[in-house]
């Protein structure tokens, strides 16, 4: 690959696209870590310690259109899925199965801009209309698994595909 100054370089390898089994065990996993972020996120700060009943004496009664409770769903999803992301390219389900997300041009980290666009496909549908948002689901696992290449709507619209990593001693 020749650079604008002249100096050659090589290209990387591009790993293998993951595979189905891969990319939904991962999945299973971020769901089970983020319901439970969720869950002491929504119970424990805001509507214990942030409703005044920081011994849990009253029922607990969470409502995620309230603005508060929307606001920390936003920002639990953001703290465990763009962050992670932009950082390391893998979410904690990604990197214990050993897949990475990266963009499909040659570039090295996902911007900002695409994890994000990429977090409001996947989680959009089911924060903005609640039970309604698990058909939303539905239709994205569907569009990940019919594809030829693999690749989920949320993918194709932020630009990114998920790889698996090579193995070490697998060189």
């Amino acid at each position: 690959m020749r650079h604008r100054f002249g100096q050659v370089s090589e290209a990387l390898p591009i790993p293998a696209a993951a595979s189905i089994r891969a990319r939904l065990g991962a999945r299973l996993i971020d769901a089970v870590t983020l319901t439970w972020a969720l869950g002491f996120v929504l119970v424990e700060l805001d509507q214990r310690l942030l409703g005044g009943d920081p011994f849990g004496r009253q029922p607990l009664q969470v409502d995620v259109t309230q603005g508060r409770s929307l606001l920390f769903v936003v920002l639990t999803i953001a703290a465990y899925e763009v962050i992670p992301t932009v950082l390391k390219g893998a979410t904690l389900g990604k990197a214990l199965v050993g897949l990475q997300l990266r963009t499909v041009e040659p570039s090295a980290r996902i911007p900002w801009s695409r994890a994000t666009a990429r977090a409001l496909v996947l989680y959009g549908g089911p924060v903005a209309f609640g039970a309604y948002g698990g058909a939303f689901l539905l239709v994205l696992v569907v569009s990940v698994v019919l594809p030829a290449s693999g690749r989920g709507a949320h993918d194709r619209l932020a630009g990114t595909t998920v790889v698996a990593l090579p193995r070490e001693g697998s060189e």
